[in-house]
């Protein structure tokens, strides 16, 4: 990573933004899901991402659509500049400031309680894969980063310059497939 790259906040937690949520759960994976029920890929990036909660909020949204994913290969991808960010992600273990926007239901379904934390699922934990990327310098669209159908985006482009936020947004937008969806706000 580089020193040029905005210091950000890492403040997040579990299906924030209700409305984005809702928006998420009721029409675009539903959506997204019939649209590519032939192919049965799917691919979704969480660009930002802190420390996961986001991209495994967008997994247990997933499992909840589609609880029967056997055949469909389905990628869920976090990143951020953030290194240690990126490894809380990857240890889901979550204190209770991250559930403060998941319903009870939700919440002893997809964690198990270990002293004063909850760690996630180990199966919804598979479902996602983490890497550090920088937004502003990082080479995409290529390689696995390219024709995602749905691109998070959120509480990112606050921190940006507007050259850095039309760079960004345009690099992101050429990284979604045909009729893919990017969230930003």
């Amino acid at each position: 990573m580089n020193d040029k790259a905005p210091r950000v906040s890492g403040e997040t937690y579990f299906f924030r933004d209700q409305g984005q949520i809702d928006l998420l759960r009721l029409r675009l994976l539903p959506e997204l899901i019939r649209r590519r029920q032939d192919t049965k890929q799917l691919s979704l990036w969480s660009a930002g991402c802190a420390s996961g909660e986001e991209a495994y909020s967008l997994a247990m949204l997933v499992d909840m659509l589609l609880p029967e994913r056997d055949g469909w290969d389905i990628k869920i991808l976090g990143n951020d500049i953030d290194q240690t960010a990126l490894a809380k992600a990857r240890r889901g273990l979550y204190g209770q400031w991250s559930f403060r926007m998941v319903p009870p239901a939700l919440h002893q379904r997809y964690f198990q309680q270990r002293g004063d934390r909850w760690v996630l699922d180990e199966r919804i934990r598979r479902m996602v894969s983490f890497r550090a990327l920088d937004l502003i310098e990082g080479p995409y669209p290529g390689g696995d980063l390219r024709d995602m159908d749905l691109i998070l985006c959120r509480n990112v482009f606050i921190y940006f310059n507007p050259g850095a936020v039309k760079g960004v947004a345009d690099k992101l937008s050429a990284t979604l497939s045909e009729g893919g969806y990017l969230l930003t706000g």
